[in-house]
């Protein structure tokens, strides 16, 4: 990304994030544009790094319903802001942490005990 090529919607030397296949983590990749996100500013390089992995992740959601585990966790209240943002039907799981999916504004709350076990069925 050191030189600006006419196919890329990047200025030179851009922070960006990307998901690669084979489990890259590195300072310096070869990847396609196309893999590419431009990180926004405000955001760490750190905090993007999991941003891909997450959104491809909902973002491949083949229903219009996901059940997210964890939901109290960084991914989880990342992948719970973009399935709403989609507006996709979101259930989730916490541990201990019920509280925090208040500060999410969100109600399809189950906490789970070591014997629960969770069932979505038709809508």
């Amino acid at each position: 990304m050191g030189h600006s090529l006419p196919y890329l919607s990047f200025s030179p030397l851009p922070q960006v994030c990307a998901l690669l296949s084979g489990g890259k983590y590195a300072e310096k990749v070869v990847g396609l544009a196309g893999q590419l996100l431009s990180v926004p500013e405000g955001v760490s390089l750190t905090d993007a790094a999991g941003l891909p992995e997450v959104a491809c992740t909902i973002w491949s959601t083949a229903w219009r319903i996901i059940l997210i585990h964890c939901g109290s966790s960084g991914i989880g209240t990342f992948a719970i802001q973009i399935a709403k943002q989609l507006g996709i039907k979101v259930f989730v799981t916490v541990g201990t942490r019920m509280d925090s999916m208040e500060e999410v504004a969100f109600s399809n709350v189950g906490q789970l005990q070591e014997s629960t076990h969770c069932a979505l069925g038709p809508t």
